[in-house]
């Protein structure tokens, strides 16, 4: 899932999140969050 506000763009990742209900069945669970700066260049 991401989302665009002006130049900044943040971002949410998951994997296996629906094994997270029972840990014991679990091996991994995966979770990342960011945030990116969009520069643009007007110039052309």
């Amino acid at each position: 899932m991401s989302a665009a506000l002006g130049p900044v763009q943040f971002y949410v990742m998951a994997d296996n999140l629906l094994d997270y209900q029972n840990v014991a069945k679990s091996q991994s669970v995966s979770l990342q969050l960011g945030f990116n700066y969009i520069f643009k260049n007007n110039e052309n």
